[in-house]
Formats: C-alpha cells, sequence, structure tokens
C-alpha cells in the first residue's frame, strides 16, 4: 500500500507545498551529497538486513543485487524516453503509464539514498536496530539491575 499511496499521491496536478522535493529530486540517485558522491545508501541499510541472527529464517532478505536491480529498474524508467529526458520525477509520475509510475514512485521508496526516499528499507532496517537494542536491554547486568526495559513489538 505505501508504493501505490506514493504514486498516488504525487502523481497529480498541484504538488503540496511540504512536497516540493518530486520536482528536483533523482529518484534513482543512491549516494548521498548534492553531487551524488558522497556514501552509497546501500552501505547503511543492508548490512542491518542481512544479519543471520536477526532473520533467521530467510537468508539474505536483500541483498546488494537486489539494490542493484531496483537501482537499474528505476534508471530504465527516469529519463530514458526521448520526450522525458529532461523532465524531473513528477512530471514522470504524471506522464508515465500507472504500471511504469509505479514501478518508478517504489524504486524511489526502495533506493534512493539523499534526502527524501528510501523509506522502505530505511523502516527494514530501523526495525532491525530497535529490536537488537531490545535485546541489548535484555541481556544487560546493568539494566536488569536498574529495573529497565525495553519492548519492541
Amino acid at each position: 500500500y505505501m508504493s501505490v499511496s506514493n504514486y498516488q499521491y504525487h502523481a497529480r496536478e498541484e504538488v503540496p507545498l511540504k512536497e516540493q522535493w518530486v520536482k528536483w529530486q533523482n529518484p534513482c540517485q543512491v549516494r548521498y551529497g548534492n553531487d551524488g558522491s558522497g556514501a552509497h545508501f546501500a552501505d547503511y541499510v543492508l548490512p542491518a538486513l542481512n544479519e543471520t541472527d536477526v532473520f533467521p529464517i530467510v537468508k539474505r532478505p536483500v541483498t546488494r543485487s537486489d539494490f542493484a536491480n531496483v537501482a537499474n529498474d528505476c534508471r530504465s524508467l527516469f529519463q530514458a524516453k526521448d520526450d522525458l529526458k529532461n523532465a524531473n520525477f513528477h512530471e514522470h509520475l504524471m506522464a508515465l503509464n500507472p504500471n511504469e509510475g509505479l514501478r518508478l514512485a517504489t524504486a524511489e521508496l526502495i533506493i534512493q539514498g539523499f534526502q527524501n526516499g528510501g523509506d522502505i528499507l530505511r523502516m527494514a532496517n530501523n526495525i532491525v536496530r530497535l529490536k537488537q537494542a531490545e535485546n541489548v536491554v535484555k541481556y544487560s547486568a546493568y539494566y536488569k539491575q536498574m529495573e529497565k526495559y525495553l519492548s519492541v513489538y
């Protein structure tokens, strides 16, 4: 639902004031920094998502190859068509057919590493990190002595 909601919300004529980023952001940028030369977004989120103590049954739920495939799909859609070579993200969402627009909006939610975007992997990363924090507190003599607990549901 998150991807569909993201697509429907941003693929409309009037862009809300707080959502102006859709007019200038590159949805396929996977590196931090204005020029894209900074750290790779995957380096921040994939390590936690691939820790076997958190996901003991699932082997590598998101691999670097998966991330690269989403990035490649994003680049196959963004500024790839002649009539959209200079178009921004918002113009793409307005012009692409719904299937392609949804793919582009979903890619932005998965891989985009600069400012807005990357929400799906960031949320998964946060869940893993919170679960790890819960275990630190659970097995810490200090927190047991202080009778402090942390529960992540």
